[in-house]
């Protein structure tokens, strides 16, 4: 068993990267092998539009853009989960998370008939999202969406969000009035260790589902 960990946000060692950890440790703890990736490390761009991933005579599924990310995608197309973790940033995930999903899964894409997937393997997929708000429709829309193009990959897509989160270690420093610093410290004391152990079971379980 091998889970993949990748961390979309550009700081690595705060709320999202923390919670992925766990994820890790909890897919070890079952017995699978891990890999965690931060993709802020790794220099690449987003879909080329070369359609190489699409041609008759060409190898299918994986995307061919030659860069530092593309050997990454083959492994996870071999492994058994990945664990994506990302910040919401207005109402989406990271710029690098979004460029990440769109060039892992639009190979799986079937031009040829959009209902099927080039891809006939299976990778059980997990999403973890850490954010400022505390809105229940911000994200039921964005996970409607990238539960979509995860399920691409065949597997079963769990997620977990992060909520109310605090974004400094000291709001006093910060033009940050209107984020509720405190009450918001307060709130990541008392709920963040319930999210980091919800993070570790989704890893476990991604595992154990392979």
């Amino acid at each position: 068993m091998k889970l993949i960990a990748v961390n979309g946000s550009p700081r690595p060692n705060f709320n999202t990267a923390k919670l992925l950890k766990e994820a890790v440790r909890g897919a070890e703890d079952a017995g699978a092998e891990t890999e965690y990736v931060d993709l802020y490390k790794i220099p690449f761009k987003g879909c080329a539009s070369c359609f190489l991933c699409k041609r008759i005579d060409g190898e299918a599924c994986v995307c061919r853009v030659k860069d530092d990310i593309q050997p990454l995608f083959e492994r996870i197309l071999k492994a058994d989960a990945l664990v994506l973790g990302s910040p919401v940033y207005f109402g989406d995930v990271t710029a690098s998370a979004e460029v990440f999903l769109e060039r892992l899964v639009f190979p799986a894409l079937s031009y040829d008939d959009f209902s099927s997937r080039v891809y006939t393997g299976k990778v059980n997929c997990g999403l973890i999202l850490t954010m400022n708000a505390n809105d229940d429709s911000i994200y039921e829309a964005l996970v409607k969406q990238k539960v979509g193009m995860l399920s691409m990959l065949h597997g079963t897509v769990e997620t977990y969000a992060s909520t109310f989160t605090v974004q400094f270690t000291d709001y006093a420093k910060y033009h940050s009035a209107a984020l509720g610093g405190e009450a918001r410290v307060a709130h990541q004391a008392e709920q963040f260790p319930k999210d980091l152990q919800a993070a570790y079971d989704m890893g476990k379980r991604l595992v154990t589902l392979a």
